[in-house]
């Protein structure tokens, strides 16, 4: 760590955003023919389990958010978070739009209007449809967004540990009782990423507790209790067989890492290099499924499948890079400055306003 920064987490982000590659690439492309037909059964055994780096990005976003919310107004959580996530998704829902016109091949398709609500990033509350399936996690960050601006809002920050220990035990209470509505908002199949997360920034603020570690130890039985009482569907349907032990000691691999981290255990480990990793793995995330998909569907039939794979992910790897360089380094500012500049317009209208509004308020008491 140095300035507040912690190395190691850039690298566990791009690790993250590997192994997710790697399992869309290797395995879950080719489950039933449904996205791609070149297959590797030789690694998927492995590779198949790549899927775990969403729960660790999940992990880590809770760290670094609740590190991110401390110290700000509920404007600056809002214009950080906004000019940190649009740019760069604006750019690849549009190179993912304009890749699938081109090279869907009847296998992938997008209109107009579903790339145009895309663009919100609600499409899914609005019910239309993923330009790339990988945006489906977006909306549970943005769900813990919420849930953190509530309380940078209401000056509750400083109370976190509370909060934390509340949406603990409802997220205990519902994954046994189902309740559609506080489900929704209080996502307890993910919750305890989330909290374990804050709870290891909390660690590396301020040092250890029993409270602390109450939280870590309940937080890790919850994500155990989701890992194994449940299997997509699109995996029993082809017979897909998924041992939720390997689940289960991965996720504890990942809290003893972060553990590791935020005592400064791993600190010698650090490297200001990583940094650059960090900077590829929101991109790398967002364009690699799809595109990757529809590269190989191109390619398959006259490039050497290894060879392949090993072309297709150094060419995502870079569109990235170049994402980050040109798009995320040049329009995040931009975005943030006239964010800022918006909102102060928009408070020093609702000043000039208020006079009148307290006087129709007046007006209506009498009448």
């Amino acid at each position: 760590m140095k300035n507040g920064r912690f190395y190691e987490i850039d690298l566990l982000r791009f690790l993250a955003a590997l192994s997710v590659l790697l399992f869309h690439y290797t395995f879950r492309g080719a489950v039933g023919g449904a996205f791609t037909d070149v297959s590797f059964p030789e690694l998927a055994g492995a590779t198949k389990y790549g899927y775990l780096g969403v729960n660790l990005f999940f992990l880590i976003s809770g760290f670094v958010i609740l590190m991110t919310a401390s110290g700000k107004s509920a404007r600056q959580f809002v214009v950080s978070r906004a000019a940190r996530l649009y740019p760069a998704f604006w750019c690849c829902v549009t190179l993912t739009f304009l890749a699938t016109l081109l090279l869907g091949q009847g296998r992938f398709a997008v209109t107009a209007g579903q790339y145009l609500v895309n663009l919100t990033m609600l499409h899914e509350p609005l019910h239309v449809e993923s330009v790339d399936g990988v945006y489906w996690s977006l909306l549970v960050e943005l769900k813990f967004y919420a849930l953190v601006f509530l309380l940078v809002l209401f000056g509750q920050v400083r109370h976190v540990k509370v909060y934390l220990g509340a949406w603990l035990a409802a997220a205990l209470w519902l994954s046994v009782h189902h309740h559609r509505a506080l489900g929704g908002l209080l996502i307890p199949e993910y919750a305890g990423y989330f909290i374990a997360g804050a709870t290891f920034f909390l660690i590396a603020r301020e040092g250890n507790s029993a409270y602390k570690t109450v939280l870590l130890v309940a937080s890790y039985l919850l994500t155990a209790r989701y890992a194994l009482g449940s299997q997509p569907d699109y995996l029993r349907e082809h017979g897909v067989h998924f041992n939720p032990w390997v689940d289960v000691a991965a996720v504890a691999a990942f809290f003893v890492l972060l553990y590791l981290i935020a005592t400064g255990k791993t600190r010698r480990f650090g490297s200001s290099r990583f940094v650059w990793l960090g900077a590829l793995t929101y991109p790398l995330y967002l364009l690699h499924q799809n595109l990757g998909y529809m590269l190989f569907n191109l390619l398959g039939g006259r490039v050497e499948k290894h060879v392949l794979l090993a072309g297709v992910t150094a060419l995502i790897l870079a569109a990235s890079w170049w994402v980050h360089r040109q798009i995320e380094s040049t329009y995040g500012p931009r975005l943030r400055a006239l964010l800022e500049r918006a909102l102060t317009l928009a408070g020093g209208l609702s000043a000039r306003l208020r006079p009148g509004r307290r006087w129709v308020a007046k007006m209506l008491l009498r009448g």
